[in-house]
């Protein structure tokens, strides 16, 4: 049994329900079986449509939801570096723009041996987000259909 059909075990046994109706009272109505599938986005975000493989209609945004990995969005991060730290830039203008301009010299990188590097707070934007073309991974449970990762296939 391969991760997918364990992941699929899973997730049937945890009987999945539908959404809570307003008021937050949740329905007992089985959404049906889950199963995996390729398919083939058709038009990106935000009126995205998908070809499930072996369907002939496609599926349209009002029963997609999609892995937020696959979205562009923001994630606060903090990272921290020990050692040797590496800036690239053109030239040292770019990270010291207050020397004067006669002192101006271009270079490929800066390299700080024995020098840490922290970021504390900082905000990283995802901009890769689902195009036309792209094969995609898909878990349909009734009438969702939810969008799990690009799918890449080495031949």
């Amino acid at each position: 049994m391969n991760g997918f059909q364990q992941l699929a075990g899973v997730l049937q046994q945890s009987s999945y329900k539908s959404q809570p109706k307003a008021g937050g009272n949740h329905t007992s109505q089985d959404l049906g079986e889950l199963r995996f599938e390729l398919g083939t986005v058709l038009a990106p975000p935000p009126d995205l449509s998908i070809q499930i493989d072996g369907l002939s209609v496609p599926i349209t945004k009002e029963f997609i939801v999609v892995a937020e990995d696959l979205c562009s969005h923001k994630r606060k991060v903090s990272i921290r570096n020990q050692g040797k730290t590496k800036m690239y830039s053109e030239s040292v203008d770019d990270l010291y723009p207050k020397l004067p301009p006669q002192s101006s010299h271009n270079y490929k990188y800066i390299e700080l041996s024995n020098s840490e590097f922290e970021l504390i707070d900082g905000e990283i934007e995802f901009l890769d987000e689902l195009k036309k073309g792209d094969r995609i991974i898909v878990a349909s449970c009734g009438s969702l259909y939810f969008i799990l990762d690009r799918a890449v296939r080495y031949t």
